[in-house]
């Protein structure tokens, strides 16, 4: 998969199974983001990131899955490509380098990680390239962070000013 392919990152618990309504809002995401003609990226695994990979793929997109050796596990099959780091931190890193855009779906503690280290990433970006808030290439979704919390949605674009 290209560098500069449109592609969005999501993030989200590895538990859903088939027939839990969070697999099926992550597959219905993966779809959605496909018809869109956008490449969907995940850490791989189980539960949410098999979910919006099947979506993306079943709808006819291209699928990423970042995975660590660190796991021991391999990519889901809805995977097309795999990308194989050492540690759980380079894979975090890389998840977030690939995507041009984010989505946060129901997870735990990890997901919550993810989302933050995203966010400061981003924070630290804008600081360097002088950027500001924004219409832009870049947004942040998130969507119930914490299992049985009542469903939330922030967006965060932005954009870089200058060049």
């Amino acid at each position: 998969m290209k560098r500069q392919a449109k592609i969005v990152t999501v993030f989200g618990s590895s538990r859903p199974r088939e027939g839990d309504a969070h697999y099926a809002q992550a597959y219905a995401l993966g779809a959605a983001l496909a018809e869109k003609g956008l490449n969907v990226c995940s850490g791989g695994y189980g539960g949410v990131m098999e979910a919006v990979s099947r979506g993306a793929k079943e709808a006819g997109g291209r699928t990423l899955a970042v995975t660590a050796q660190f796991f021991k596990a391999r990519a889901n099959r809805w995977v097309d490509e795999e990308v194989r780091v050492k540690t759980w931190q380079a894979r975090l890193f890389e998840l977030i380098k690939r995507g041009r855009g984010y989505v946060a779906c129901p997870g735990g503690t990890g997901t919550l990680v993810e989302l933050a280290v995203v966010g400061r990433r981003r924070d630290a970006r804008e600081q360097h390239r002088s950027a500001a808030f924004g219409a832009g290439s870049r947004t942040i979704a998130c969507d119930s962070m914490v299992a049985g919390s009542t469903s939330v949605i922030a967006l965060l674009p932005y954009r870089r000013e200058h060049g």
